[in-house]
C-alpha cells in the first residue's frame, strides 16, 4: 500500500491476504509450492 492509504483499504488488503493464504494451505498449493522450491534447491 503506498504512504498514506486509509486503514480501511489496508485493512482490506490484509483480510484478502489472509484469506488467498488460507485457501492456499487448505487446497495443498503451499505444500506443492514449498515442495517445488526444495526440489529447485537440491538440482
Amino acid at each position: 500500500m503506498p504512504a498514506g492509504a486509509d486503514t480501511h483499504a489496508v485493512e482490506e488488503a490484509l483480510h484478502a491476504g489472509i484469506a488467498a493464504a488460507r485457501e492456499s494451505i487448505d487446497s495443498g498449493a503451499a505444500a506443492a509450492a514449498l515442495d517445488r522450491w526444495v526440489a529447485a534447491t537440491r538440482s
